[in-house]
């Protein structure tokens, strides 16, 4: 404390010498209670005595004061300017020293005075006498004295009150990084991580080998977008700089002194791929290796670019794989073809879920039973192999038909195409040999149900049946005695095929060839002479399991212009398409 007021008051006469000398002298004390704490923001009493002679000498001058202390415990007064007890300040002689100041405190701000304290006024207090001497010559500056010795290191302060908060808070996890949303400061993860050592922008893992790592599943890295000639005058590019070329459409790079392109292949996308338009070529058989196999699957809006090469499994029914060489698309439409491998765990269906250039559709593959393809007993086939047994779902019926004609080589590329044609048979007849479009021909009726020859039996009379007397039960369901389908398949109802044509686009041939079943215009052969008819190419004609009461039995009849149900006689040559039961 003492040299505080020496250096307070030291301050207040050096000034005064410039000038007139006041009539009071400031000082300040620091106020502490017997517990050596600070008093802060409290009024305190105080009696201010100038001694004179020494420390215990004669009271010259004594008065009041109640000041406040502030946040530190300081206080500040200007003797001279209290409540006079006794004595005249400005009458102190100041040359007849020393003096001494004596201070007493009562905390409580009255008169109790508890604390007390004296320290004497050295030589700066003496500008007052300065100001009443016989001269206003200052005399000479005498020389400067020696440094005093350090005082003791003063008690530790008490700690100041909480500040006020701050504008950033503590995150709550290491990495944390603000950023401002428009009304505060955010902290947290989500924008960018910064662990000291990598920084993260949409992950809070960045890679140790990377200083800064983007991470996004819905967004790109956009940098910097320009023409060819603003990248031209970019001042000293650093090796690695990269900007995107927006005349040349690609990103660019500089190293070494110069600028590269960095051009990638265009990624194949297309419009539509349509599964369910998709041809099969071969069959899938039951626990049978998958031996030519193959799927072409149409596709529209192909932009030309490239494709990956892709193996998809089966589903359903499991031990098959789908696989599609690498290659290029075609600008507008096209085809896709998958390779069938594998051996099928069962019979039903293989369904393999394609993606590619940005479109997805379900295909799926009929897989028959290792069973089905056995033909009755003395089966007669016309180009000497049995039709290949290869299923096919309608989608709009849910039923699996043959996808071919009984006869055909092949599934119908087009509505004309003749090895999809396939045998004539007569209604209720097996597949004995009349079948084949260059078969004998006789008048001759038959009485039994399976006749011992293979001639195409020529009927011009009515009833115009090749048996007499007639048998409604030759075609009907599994069992029928002449049922011409291999095992598990069936002459269709009428019902059945009338369902599949009411599923068409139009009635129409187009739609027969264009429908799941893709049914061919493969004529008729004649009853009165049995030569093949004018109309194949032009008409397409399926034999049902139904007839009526007289004569007839029913068909599916259509042409370029209309379809639809009609009986006709059953000694005709018509086409079979066999369902599955």
């Amino acid at each position: 404390m003492k040299r505080t007021i020496i250096f307070s008051v030291a301050i207040l006469f050096y000034l005064s010498v410039f000038a007139q000398a006041p009539q009071k002298m400031s000082y300040q004390a620091v106020i502490r209670n017997s517990s050596n704490t600070l008093v802060i923001t409290t009024q305190v009493g105080m009696q201010i005595s100038i001694l004179q002679g020494s420390a215990s000498g004669t009271a010259v001058y004594i008065e009041t004061q109640t000041p406040t202390s502030n946040a530190n415990g300081l206080v500040s007064l200007e003797i001279g300017a209290g409540t006079v007890v006794s004595g005249t300040f400005a009458a102190i002689n100041w040359s007849n020293g020393p003096y001494f100041i004596k201070t007493e405190t009562d905390l409580a701000g009255g008169t109790n005075y508890t604390i007390t304290g004296t320290s004497q006024l050295l030589s700066v207090p003496y500008a007052m006498y300065a100001a009443n001497s016989g001269s206003s010559i200052p005399g000479p500056q005498g020389n400067q004295g020696p440094a005093g010795i350090d005082g003791a290191q003063g008690p530790q302060g008490a700690t100041g009150p909480q500040g006020p908060p701050g504008l950033l808070s503590s995150g709550s996890a290491g990495g944390n990084t603000p950023y401002w949303n428009g009304n505060s400061w955010v902290i947290n993860s989500s924008n960018i991580f910064n662990n000291g050592g990598n920084i993260g922008i949409g992950t809070t893992v960045p890679n140790n080998s990377a200083i800064i790592e983007l991470s996004a599943t819905n967004k790109g890295f956009l940098p910097p977008r320009m023409t060819t000639a603003q990248r031209n005058i970019i001042s000293n590019p650093a090796n690695g700089l990269i900007i995107f070329n927006i005349t040349t459409g690609c990103p660019n790079y500089f190293f070494s002194g110069s600028w590269y392109e960095w051009c990638g292949v265009l990624m194949g996308s297309i419009s539509t791929l349509n599964c369910s338009s998709a041809s099969n070529t071969g069959a899938l058989m039951s626990n049978i290796v998958a031996n030519g196999v193959s799927s072409s699957v149409p596709y529209t809006g192909g932009n030309g670019g490239v494709y990956n090469s892709q193996t998809i499994n089966s589903t359903g029914v499991t031990g098959l794989t789908a696989s599609l060489a690498a290659g290029n698309l075609v600008i507008g439409a096209g085809n896709l073809t998958f390779t069938i491998t594998g051996t099928p765990s069962s019979s039903g269906i293989a369904s393999y879920n394609l993606n590619i250039g940005g479109q997805n559709c379900i295909l799926s593959i009929p897989v028959s039973n290792s069973g089905n393809g056995t033909y009755p007993l003395s089966s007669v086939f016309c180009n000497g192999t049995p039709t290949a047994v290869v299923d096919v779902i309608s989608p709009e019926t849910g039923r699996i038909w043959m996808d071919r004609n009984l006869g055909a080589t092949q599934v119908a590329t087009s509505p004309t195409d003749t090895n999809s044609y396939g045998d004539l048979y007569q209604w209720g007849r097996r597949s004995d040999g009349h079948q084949c479009r260059n078969s004998d021909t006789t008048f001759t009726l038959s009485s039994i149900d399976q006749p011992a020859h293979g001639d195409f039996i020529l009927a011009p009379v009515v009833p115009a049946d090749w048996r007499n007397p007639q048998n409604n039960n030759l075609w009907q369901g599994l069992n029928g005695v002449n049922n011409p389908c291999p095992d598990g398949y069936r002459i269709p109802t009428d019902q059945e095929l009338n369902a599949e044509r009411l599923s068409w686009v139009t009635n129409t041939a187009y739609s027969a060839f264009a429908s799941p079943l893709k049914l061919p215009m493969a004529g008729s052969r004649l009853l009165f002479n049995g030569a093949i008819s004018f109309n194949v190419g032009s008409h397409g004609y399926y034999w049902s399991s139904a007839y009526t009461s007289t004569y007839y039995a029913y068909n599916l009849d259509f042409d370029n212009s209309d379809a639809n149900l009609s009986a006709v006689y059953r000694a005709y040559g018509l086409s079979v398409r066999c369902i599955k039961d």
